[in-house]
């Protein structure tokens, strides 16, 4: 019986402080945290600031023109495509991006 009491008592120690442990080490952790949000946030204040000095837009922001080379005008088709009712003409052009042949449509 004596040595089941001191057992019970050690674990009930070693519980109270390994939750003690985990605790602490949370709270740590959560103080880690703020810290590094605090950072993030001045950081992106700096961005900010900077982003207004500049007057540009970041690189992120601005998309680079896609290219596109227009083929002969031989390659060009007219449909005429019915809509309510009305037949309209539609220029079919071919359009060359990338090597890669891509049919465009506009209306006149």
């Amino acid at each position: 019986m004596q040595q089941r009491k001191r057992h019970s008592i050690i674990t009930a120690f070693t519980l109270t402080h390994s939750v003690t442990v985990i605790e602490a080490k949370q709270s740590g952790k959560r103080i880690v945290q703020e810290r590094r949000k605090e950072e993030e946030e001045e950081e992106e204040e700096e961005e900010r600031k900077e982003r207004r000095n500049s007057g540009t837009n970041s690189k992120r922001d601005v998309k680079p023109p896609t290219p596109r080379v227009m083929t002969s005008l031989s390659d060009n088709k007219v449909q005429h495509v019915q809509q309510r009712g009305k037949v309209l003409p539609r220029i079919v052009r071919r359009n060359k991006v990338l090597g890669k042949l891509r049919w465009t449509v506009r209306n006149p």
